[in-house]
């Protein structure tokens, strides 16, 4: 097979390839990143057609031919020569040269063994014409042990020696069994549920690995991001023993709190089932409810306030709660509303506060509570006495940031329990700007060694106003937040 490839100065590439000229586009740290991808791409297509590829690579330095075998060899073909220029063609005497910025043999920095963290895992042995090329290429001796965690290498047992010739055989005698107690049977029982059999993983989804699967009908393996990412999915869809409390918290208005609350319940009500309440615990008029899908009723905290009681009896049903919290049916979480009618000057009180999260905790495995931009009064101190996990939500702002510094040196100033939520926090940084990677990252490293861990999320249009959904975010957007719920709850 024939692949065109064009690598920008940036390390973009675009690779065409197939009978339909199918397109691939991956953007790389740089041109050397783009060439060692192309490399690899090129080999995995060769372990699948059981024949070497031919790359076809314009880039910076100009065009390159190369032809890449299934174990990864590389060997430099001939560039096509334009027609036009006929003193490109050797003497016959003399050995045909190869066209300019295609060398004879490839630069190091060319095709250089790929690094782990630019080249991904390659095809695994689920590829059936790609198992048979890289099998050819290993020793057989070392096949059953090397390079397969899930085989044990066997040590040959030698043959029984039998009796000198000539001398008479002992009488064998029956072998001696040892009796067992009941308590020792039961300990050598057998077990012919229990499965042994090595677990391998669904095949790629995403990345390249993931492209060659939907359009060529491969079983590419994931890369370790991929297999990054799944790990985060299944530690979302854990359960504990016990409730557990989130506050998230920032000092500053407009600093991502509410859609922080709104993401993390998504996520984690999603993977595990439901079971999370989101609770808006705004001193004045909060906005959770604006971001969030509205039931068929317009209760709010005050409502639950009244007959909180009632759900505290012996008895008392959860299905009753659905008329005080507005459930969110594309995501699965709940959510409680603050009072949002400005002719109420109601504030919730340390008190009320109690109450309803003696309520919450025991209906709900997972709350997750927004707050205002003051850490005075009493449902704050309140929520954090109740809280097990602070994230500090933030976006890629300077003042925003230096609100979320303020909120953590509130807690350390109270002490106790407060500063331990401090030194445990999880900060999360949204990106309010496309070109605001690295002023993210430079946030992300200003908190690093202050909190737990600090985690980065794009900017993604959808998280900008209006309800928010996982199905409206893009892929990037969307597997971010993920890392960042499992971040969470990891020491749940």
């Amino acid at each position: 097979m024939e692949l065109h490839a064009t690598i920008t100065e940036t390390g973009a590439m675009t690779v065409t390839m197939g009978p339909d000229q199918q397109e691939l586009a991956e953007q790389h740290e740089n041109v050397a990143s783009a060439r060692r991808a192309l490399v690899k791409l090129s080999s995995e297509v060769a372990g699948t057609t059981g024949e070497p590829t031919r790359a076809v690579t314009m880039d910076p330095s100009g065009m390159h031919v190369l032809t890449v075998s299934a174990d990864g060899r590389v060997s430099n073909a001939p560039a096509p020569a334009a027609e036009e220029t006929p003193a490109r063609q050797a003497p016959a005497e003399e050995p045909a040269t190869t066209a300019p910025g295609a060398p004879d043999e490839v630069a190091p920095e060319d095709v250089e063994e790929p690094a782990p963290q630019d080249v991904e895992e390659s095809v695994p042995a689920q590829a059936q014409e790609a198992a048979t090329a890289v099998e050819a290429t290993a020793p057989t001796a070392e096949k059953s042990a090397v390079g397969n965690p899930f085989l044990v290498a066997k040590t040959p047992v030698p043959p029984a020696q039998g009796p000198a010739e000539g001398t008479a055989a002992a009488p064998v005698s029956a072998p001696l069994v040892e009796s067992r107690s009941v308590a020792g049977a039961a300990d050598h029982t057998p077990n012919f549920l229990q499965n042994n059999s090595p677990v391998t993983p669904d095949p790629a989804e995403q990345g390249w690995q993931g492209w060659l699967n939907r359009v060529f009908g491969l079983k590419v393996g994931p890369s370790e991001s991929e297999l990054r990412q799944r790990a985060a999915v299944d530690a979302l869809s854990r359960h504990w023993i016990g409730s557990r409390t989130v506050a998230v918290l920032n000092s500053k208005g407009g600093a991502n709190k509410t859609p922080t609350v709104i993401r993390l319940a998504a996520e984690l009500a999603r993977a595990g089932g439901g079971g999370v309440l989101a609770w808006d615990n705004n001193e004045s008029l909060g906005t959770l409810g604006w971001r969030t899908h509205s039931g068929e009723h317009s209760a709010t905290v005050l409502d639950l306030i009244t007959a909180a009681p009632q759900f505290l009896k012996a008895g008392a049903s959860k299905a009753d709660l659905a008329a005080f919290v507005h459930h969110q049916p594309e995501d699965a979480f709940d959510v409680l509303r603050s009072d949002e009618r400005p002719e109420h000057d109601h504030r919730i009180t340390g008190a009320e506060v109690d109450l309803l999260h003696e309520v919450a905790s025991r209906n709900w495995r997972l709350i997750i509570m927004d707050s205002g931009n003051s850490t005075r009064g009493e449902n704050f101190t309140r929520m954090i006495d109740h809280t097990d996990q602070v994230v500090i939500a933030t976006t890629s702002e300077s003042d925003k940031a230096q609100g979320a510094v303020n909120s953590l040196q509130a807690l350390h100033a109270r002490g106790g329990h407060a500063a331990q939520l401090a030194r445990n926090a999880v900060v999360i940084v949204s990106e309010v700007h496309p070109q605001h990677s690295l002023k993210a990252q430079e946030i992300v490293g200003e908190f690093a060694p202050i909190v737990r861990s600090a985690h980065i999320v794009p900017f993604d249009q959808a998280l900008v106003q209006g309800r928010m959904r996982a199905q409206d975010l893009s892929g990037p957007t969307r597997r971010a937040w993920q890392l960042a719920a499992a971040a969470v709850i990891a020491e749940f």
